[in-house]
């Protein structure tokens, strides 16, 4: 759901290539017109117009990351603070019930699965 927020407007373009990936497996793609970022949080992206305030943000810290400045990993983690607040602030209230739903039945799957392993390697003993 990387489209599931977007600010600004104008062309999103079809084409990005990653500009810069988090820790968490969060990535921001960049394209002449916009910054797709995947994964922000409960598995929901977004789209920032570089024209906005958010997007020359981005600008700013991608620029930086390529400057090798120092501070990056605090710029980094300020970053991707500011991202999940945009898009919480944004998202529709369907999109957002519908990805806490997704990651509370995901929980649960990999609970069972792993209590299932656990189970197995016991008897195996």
């Amino acid at each position: 759901m990387w489209n599931a927020v977007v600010i600004g407007e104008g062309n999103a373009g079809n084409t990005a290539i990653i500009a810069f990936s988090f820790e968490d497996g969060c990535s921001i793609s960049e394209n002449s017109s916009s910054y797709w970022i995947s994964n922000v949080i409960l598995e929901m992206g977004m789209t920032i117009m570089k024209s906005t305030v958010q997007g020359k943000r981005i600008a700013k810290f991608l620029t930086a990351h390529k400057n090798g400045l120092t501070g990056l990993r605090s710029r980094s983690k300020q970053l991707k603070e500011s991202l999940e607040c945009e898009l919480l602030k944004r998202a529709p209230y369907k999109t957002l019930k519908t990805a806490i739903q997704n990651s509370v039945d995901d929980a649960y799957t990999k609970g069972r699965q792993e209590k299932g392993r656990e189970i197995l390697r016991l008897l195996e003993e």
